[in-house]
């Protein structure tokens, strides 16, 4: 090895794999919403894409990239990072969930609670806002997720209560894709 070469632990490594994670999770965001405007007629791509430009529909942009990401994550590295499995899975449906509770509150903050709404803005001058919040609640949760990962052995019934988790969430995201209430987070823009 040469001196000027560097050599990363595996510690090093998995943090490294944390910083790239919120540029791909973006990336696995920014297709899955095209995908939804590219598939909008078939119901099974409406299952984990927007329908509609409601916020609701956007926190599937949240959830399933950062899910994917963790799924290739544990594959990809689960015998070279000795990952546990229930670990993975907290840590997984925790960054999801904190992405998706942080870019909602966030959302409604900035745009009623500071009025970016009412400054007669257009959806694409709100825009640059709307990517930020949505770099922040993955950040923020991809954070919590490496936390977590790292905590000492989480038992397999946690594991199995945060799986439920998830799947409520996915199938609450199926059913109100289709039947959703007249309130606010589910009107489109």
């Amino acid at each position: 090895m040469r001196d000027n070469e560097m050599k990363f632990s595996k510690k090093d490594k998995k943090i490294i794999w944390f910083f790239l994670s919120v540029p791909m999770i973006l990336l696995l965001s920014s297709l899955n919403h095209y995908l939804g405007d590219w598939f909008n007629s078939c119901p099974f791509f409406n299952l984990w894409t927007p329908t509609s430009e409601s916020v609701w529909e956007h926190l599937k942009i949240i959830f399933y990239p950062t899910i994917v990401w963790w799924t290739i994550f544990y594959f990809a590295g689960r015998n070279y990072f000795d990952l546990d499995i229930n670990n993975t899975i907290v840590a997984a449906v925790s960054s999801a969930m904190v992405g998706v509770i942080f870019l909602l509150m966030s959302y409604y903050t900035l745009h009623i609670g500071f009025g970016l709404d009412y400054l007669g803005l257009s959806a694409i001058q709100k825009l640059p806002y709307d990517i930020l919040l949505e770099i922040l609640a993955l950040s923020l949760g991809q954070l919590v997720g490496y936390h977590i990962l790292n905590k000492g052995s989480i038992k397999r019934r946690c594991a199995i209560v945060f799986c439920f988790i998830a799947v409520g969430f996915a199938v609450l995201c199926a059913v109100l894709s289709f039947i959703y209430p007249n309130l606010p987070v589910f009107i489109s823009e």
